[in-house]
């Protein structure tokens, strides 16, 4: 568990962790920039089989702290928790009934906690909507990024490269499965995620996460400056392939809460990621890992102002 800026942050999970029905069983770690973000954790860390609060010097992201907190751990199980996802009471349970030798992951089941606007639905069903509905434990070929439980030791084979990927999910995943790691899927494993809810924010934060993908599959991938270019000049055509794979998603599982206006706000964050996929081949990733640690801290700054109330009561 990692906070950038106070305990403050992160008292809604520990508080629905501790409510855990394992919660004997837990080891909580919980990394900050430095003293004074981890100020009054020993009174939060109670109630927990073990817990730890550890000051993570250097560069902080929210990778850097996730890597601190894992080489920190003793659990085999290892569950990567974001300040605004809450668990059901029986999550910790679930996950490790389901976790054994064949599975690198596990990976929860996740539910929209603000779905009433059409913004937020869009950024969860983007993020999330593969994971969000109930189906039988299988095996799967991929997890949610933050808000699924990893196998220690597959995480810390990645050596030297681990905090890099645990800034850059997706890379994460493809590296775990390209070490011969597989993936599982528990239902029964719930977390209630608040998604963005405003729209400017959204935009970005989908380009950055596209400028991101493009950045890192050029430059791992070896392309040539030519290929960079090509990719860049068909910018629309990457875009309108999101789109495609996107709507061959929906239509495996539409929902009657589909109106106009969520069809509309998908079409723009889909295009915001595809011109960001084509931008992050010739220009790198930019600055945009720092924007998006930062957009990962404190939801409340990116939710409307109704669902701002509710998150913060």
């Amino acid at each position: 568990m990692v906070t950038r800026d106070s305990v403050t942050t992160v008292k809604r999970l520990i508080e629905h962790l501790r409510r855990q029905t394992v919660v004997a069983k837990l080891e909580l770690v919980l990394v900050g920039p430095d003293t004074a973000s981890l100020v009054g954790a020993r009174e939060l860390l109670t109630g927990f089989g073990s817990a730890k609060a550890l000051v993570c010097d250097g560069e902080f992201s929210r990778g850097r702290g996730t890597e601190c907190g894992l080489r920190h751990a003793t659990a085999p199980i290892v569950a990567l928790t974001e300040d605004h996802s809450y668990p059901n009471e029986a999550w910790a349970e679930r996950i490790i009934a389901t976790h054994d030798e064949r599975w690198a992951a596990v990976g929860s089941r996740v539910r929209n906690a603000n779905p009433e606007s059409a913004w937020s639905r869009v950024n969860h069903d983007l993020a999330y909507g593969r994971w969000t509905d109930a189906a039988p434990v299988a095996e799967i070929d991929d997890v949610p990024g933050f808000n699924s439980a990893f196998s220690r030791a597959a995480l810390l084979a990645l050596g030297a490269d681990l905090e890099v990927l645990l800034d850059r999910v997706g890379a994460l995943h493809h590296a775990v499965r390209a070490r011969g790691g597989r993936f599982v899927f528990q239902s029964e494993a719930v977390l209630n995620h608040w998604n963005p809810s405003v729209p400017l924010p959204s935009i970005a934060t989908w380009f950055r996460i596209g400028r991101t993908f493009g950045s890192h599959r050029a430059r791992t991938e070896g392309w040539s400056t030519g290929r960079r270019l090509v990719y860049f000049a068909v910018a629309p055509l990457v875009a309108l392939m999101r789109w495609r794979d996107q709507r061959r998603m929906r239509a495996a599982r539409m929902d009657a809460r589909e109106t106009l206006g969520y069809h509309a706000v998908l079409a723009l964050l889909v295009t915001a990621v595809g011109f960001g996929e084509s931008f992050g081949y010739v220009a790198g990733e930019g600055s945009a890992i720092a924007a998006l640690n930062d957009f990962e801290f404190r939801r409340e700054r990116y939710l409307r102002p109704q669902d701002r109330m509710a998150f913060l009561a």
